[in-house]
């Protein structure tokens, strides 16, 4: 089928629409599938990546129909790469690269011949140049693989980055609220770099924390980043998170929630767990059971409970817990 406005116009519509099914990374995943099967792509490679003035860094990626290889490989051709050239003198734009131009390096051959890849496109999501933005290849293999024409060449430069913005919202929501969040979600690898929420995240806790540089997690962030867990950080009233990407593609990359500490948050496991059953009206005779505890036990925890968050009866605990949104123990 033709790529034109119509194509390009149903992929914005299903995009909108998926944005309200998947996460913020499936969805990405969603919409790399769907603009390769637009195009008729018999490959690709896409991530993240930072596009600086001498060189192009890849942070994570994932390639699809490609040997588990192709990562590595590229890193060894990577001065080489024809199409990162081209993205550094321009990366608005499209850059493409055929087997059979007259324009070849030695190791943009090596890589061509190594995967049968004939014909390559690759666009990336155009930020201010220094940050991290996804980019997406595709390529058609063999020798009678057609050449990408203008509008294909468009309607992957424009997905790519109708696709990037959607994943970002779907990520750290508008900006136009983020002063007003108690809670941030931040897509980073294990460096601290920030790939999607740098901004929000400087947004709602300005007060207590500034990225040191652009798209980079301040260090206790970064720290934090480079193993999963909680973190508390009492200084700062700051509870952080990390949660890696488990079972998905890009490895490496991991979910960082940075939120401000609340009066929940001083409690136990355990705690948590009888401070829900208060809030749903059990009575401490009612929780023992449920626990296998004492009845005695179970009201000392409500009153160690009491004391921990200031409250000093069952309908102010109710509501501290409502708010705080407490989902039952696993």
């Amino acid at each position: 089928m033709p790529v034109g406005i119509t194509a390009f116009s149903r992929f914005i519509g299903d995009l909108h629409e998926a944005s309200g099914t998947f996460d913020c990374v499936s969805l990405i995943d969603w919409g790399v599938g769907r603009i390769l099967d637009d195009l008729g792509a018999d490959a690709h490679w896409c991530g993240w990546a930072t596009i600086g003035r001498s060189d192009v860094v890849i942070h994570a990626s994932a390639a699809g129909n490609l040997p588990d290889d192709y990562a590595d490989f590229w890193h060894t051709i990577c001065r080489d790469d024809l199409l990162a050239r081209d993205f550094r003198a321009d990366s608005e734009k499209t850059a493409t690269y055929a087997r059979t131009d007259s324009r070849q390096t030695e190791g943009m051959v090596a890589l061509a011949d190594r995967y049968g890849l004939t014909r390559m496109a690759a666009a990336a999501e155009h930020l201010t140049r220094g940050r991290p933005g996804f980019f997406l290849s595709a390529y058609r293999g063999g020798p009678n693989a057609r050449d990408w024409t203008s509008e294909e060449k468009e309607y992957l430069f424009c997905g790519v980055e109708h696709l990037a913005s959607a994943a970002r919202t779907k990520l750290r929501g508008a900006l136009e609220d983020a002063e007003t969040r108690q809670e941030v979600v931040v897509l980073t690898d294990q460096s601290g770099t920030a790939f999607i929420g740098a901004k929000a995240l400087a947004a709602a806790f300005g007060d207590v924390l500034r990225p040191d540089a652009l798209n980079t997690l301040p260090g206790f962030l970064r720290e934090a980043a480079s193993t999963p867990g909680r973190k508390v950080y009492d200084e700062l009233d700051l509870i952080v998170d990390v949660k890696p990407l488990r079972g998905r593609r890009y490895s490496g990359l991991s979910h960082l929630t940075v939120r401000r500490r609340g009066p929940l948050d001083c409690l136990t496991a355990r705690e948590i767990e009888i401070a829900r059953q208060v809030s749903d009206g059990a009575s401490h005779k009612h929780i023992a059971r449920r626990l296998e505890i004492s009845p005695a036990t179970a009201r000392n925890h409500i009153q160690a409970i009491y004391r921990k968050t200031r409250v000093d009866n069952r309908v102010a605990l109710a509501r501290l817990v409502l708010d705080a949104e407490i989902q039952p123990a696993p």
